[in-house]
């Protein structure tokens, strides 16, 4: 982990007002005087005199999308929790951190380092969301306790290189409702079998025991595919994600 960009971990306002300036920098030297596109209706509330987060919760600027901004001034007003990267972060640093309700935001000194930023804030919201937040971190407890375990080889055993990238992209690169999650991992896995002429039943139940999903849990995880799954089932996994992080925390 590389902290060369990194203000002290626990000065949140100093780390958001280091990524505020750094947006601001990059975006003023690609749109010039026009970087900023007019006032912010209502204007974002933040808690703080520094004035490039302030430009943030007041302006609209070029390029920068609505998520990252509020993404931006809920950290900066210690509503969000993240960590300030001066690189990329590996697949599994990232699921750690969402496991222990916390998402990064990179800062890469080389000409992607505007997206990337952006990209980051824009997770960082979605992944504070208040109907799933919690729900998403008991998913990427779950998912960090199973790769840990050495029965996760198994579930590997036969997969490809395609496999490894769609679930690094799952646990590393996604946010949103934990059955969201959930039904990406399980399609990944059913391409995966499908692939490489596997048994997805047999696949999907060593997922679900790595998961350590109770009998009921499991039952559920195997019918739910999609919104128009059965509602009961829906409620099963939600109750049961919610409950992986309540208990991570406590641990």
């Amino acid at each position: 982990m590389d902290g060369s960009f990194a203000a002290a971990a626990s000065d949140v306002k100093e780390c958001a007002a280091i990524v505020a300036s750094f947006v601001i920098e990059r975006v003023r030297a690609d749109a010039g005087s026009r970087f900023i596109q007019g006032r912010r209706t209502p204007p974002l509330t933040v808690e703080t005199s520094h004035a490039d987060l302030k430009l943030f919760a007041e302006r609209r600027l070029r390029r920068v999308p609505e998520g990252a901004a509020r993404g931006l001034v809920g950290w900066a007003n210690g509503r969000y929790r993240a960590q300030l990267f001066g690189g990329m972060p590996t697949a599994r640093e990232l699921l750690a951190l969402s496991a222990r309700g916390e998402r990064c935001v990179s800062l890469l000194d080389d000409e992607r380092g505007l997206q990337f930023a952006l990209h980051d804030l824009e997770h960082l919201e979605k992944f504070f969301d208040g109907e799933h937040h919690v729900g998403q971190v008991g998913f990427f407890s779950a998912l960090e306790t199973a790769l840990a375990d050495p029965e996760w080889a198994k579930l590997e055993d036969g997969f490809d290189a395609e496999w490894r990238r769609e679930r690094d992209r799952v646990l590393a690169d996604m946010n949103g409702a934990a059955l969201f999650l959930y039904c990406a991992l399980k399609g990944r896995l059913r391409q995966a079998c499908d692939r490489g002429g596997l048994d997805f039943r047999e696949r999907l139940s060593l997922l679900h025991r790595l998961l350590r999903m109770p009998t009921t849990v499991a039952a559920a995880g195997d019918v739910f595919v999609s919104r128009q799954s059965p509602v009961e089932a829906a409620k099963i996994l939600v109750a049961h994600f919610e409950s992986c992080a309540v208990n991570h925390a406590s641990s």
